[in-house]
């Protein structure tokens, strides 16, 4: 008998729509049905999943303004536990984290994954013209991490490095499999989206 495990869930509750997108030019440029905890439930039911790890989607929860963004991280990851408390064997979650903002994604990293205890955290592949690995972020780093492509963000001009500008989806798996110095061992385990896209099988291999 199969077992289902749906890695890459989005939840889109309304104040999250609502502090992240302009109704009339949502993200995407499609506005997406209204999101509910029961439709998901039944879909997840007609799919045949047995059970999400639930995550938010594009743009993340970090606009602009660092404080907006560390409290709807907080909003975010407080439903998602509470989903996980109501349906303990149907859903996970993976954390949102305020993103570029290392002291706040530091401090949520901790709430998330110690309080909350939530499965591990959502990593978008870029936060405005800050990658993921870069070394103002080097510091967040988690058990388990969704690591997600958005999409290339603008560029420098004369930006050298053709792997990151031609290839952002395997950005994130790749920066995250680096050693944040020489002599650093840290354990993370990574479940990218869309890797195909980028990255051809085996290139990237378990690391410890």
């Amino acid at each position: 008998m199969s077992f289902t495990i749906d890695v890459h869930h989005h939840i889109l509750p309304d104040f999250f729509f609502r502090e992240t997108n302009d109704a009339h030019n949502p993200v995407g440029g499609i506005a997406p049905p209204r999101w509910d905890a029961d439709l998901m439930l039944s879909f997840m039911d007609e799919a045949g999943i047995d059970v999400a790890v639930t995550s938010i989607s594009t743009p993340g929860v970090h606009v602009g303004d660092d404080a907006r963004a560390r409290s709807l991280a907080r909003r975010c990851n407080d439903l998602s536990a509470k989903l996980m408390q109501k349906h303990p064997n149907r859903l996970g979650g993976f954390a949102a984290l305020p993103l570029p903002d290392v002291d706040g994604a530091l401090e949520e990293l901790a709430y998330a994954l110690d309080t909350l205890k939530l499965d591990g955290v959502v990593v978008f592949s870029n936060s405005g013209l800050r990658r993921v690995g870069a070394a103002e972020s080097s510091g967040v780093r988690a058990p388990h991490s969704l690591a997600r492509p958005v999409g290339p963000p603008p560029r420098p001009a004369g930006f050298p490095d053709r792997f990151h500008g031609r290839h952002d989806p395997g950005h994130s798996p790749y920066a995250l499999q680096q050693p944040v110095r020489p002599d650093a061992r840290h354990q993370v385990h990574l479940l990218t989206c869309r890797r195909h896209r980028a990255l051809p099988g085996g290139t990237l291999g378990h690391r410890r």
